[in-house]
């Protein structure tokens, strides 16, 4: 279990993120992590970038040793939500603009915030981004009330949660990459709750490629470094 005595916790009037902080440079540094880790991966930056950053490392909603039941249902999450939190840490900190790196679902965190605060984004690090296309099933299951309870049902029965993902990779609609992710990471009903209840969470959770663009516009010296894996 990760020692959770370092975390502090950004608040606001619906939501609580927990973070860890890494580094003492001037500039900061907020990342997010990939689905089923946590902030702490982060934690190896700290040596080659501490002089420069100060890296605020979030534990995401249903991660890390303050995670939130996962059979619980949270309030939905947007862009807007994330951006005011963002507004409230720069506050504190006395900070105009910081910097956003993430990968995998932390990506899609980050590309979500770009059309919220293109004035507080400097530089942009974006790893193997979730959400560039389209997942009809996430859609289906996010955002349909067929969709929610049939995502209910498949979390109490994983037999035939197990038996479509491998008929899905069969005929092509998911890749081995995605259809390696699921099987790995629904094993008990903790973690296949976790997963539904992000989704249900993230349902109007979208990257903006508009919103990219906006961003490289409007900032003079604010800089994207992108790696699709």
């Amino acid at each position: 279990m990760e020692n959770s005595s370092a975390y502090q916790f950004l608040k606001s009037s619906e939501f609580t993120l927990p973070y860890r902080e890494y580094g003492h440079g001037p500039e900061l540094l907020i990342a997010f992590h990939g689905f089923g880790r946590s902030g702490g991966d982060f934690q190896p930056l700290e040596i080659f970038l501490q002089d420069r950053y100060t890296i605020i490392a979030f534990d995401f909603f249903y991660h890390g040793p303050h995670a939130e039941d996962s059979h619980k249902k949270m309030p939905v999450f947007t862009p807007r939500h994330m951006a005011e939190m963002i507004e409230k840490l720069l506050w504190e900190r006395k900070k105009v603009r910081c910097s956003l790196i993430g990968y995998s679902q932390g990506g899609r965190i980050i590309l979500g915030l770009v059309h919220q605060l293109p004035h507080r984004i400097y530089e942009l690090f974006v790893l193997a981004p979730d959400g560039m296309k389209k997942n009809r099933m996430r859609s289906f299951v996010g955002r349909t009330y067929a969709g929610r309870m049939m995502g209910k049902y498949v979390v109490k029965n994983p037999g035939i949660l197990f038996t479509f993902i491998r008929f899905f990779r069969h005929v092509g609609l998911i890749n081995s990459k995605v259809e390696q992710f699921y099987l790995l990471n629904t094993h008990t009903e903790k973690d296949r709750y976790r997963i539904y209840h992000t989704w249900l969470a993230l349902c109007k959770y979208m990257p903006h490629c508009f919103g990219t663009a906006l961003f490289c516009e409007q900032t003079d010296q604010g800089r994207i470094y992108f790696r699709k894996i």
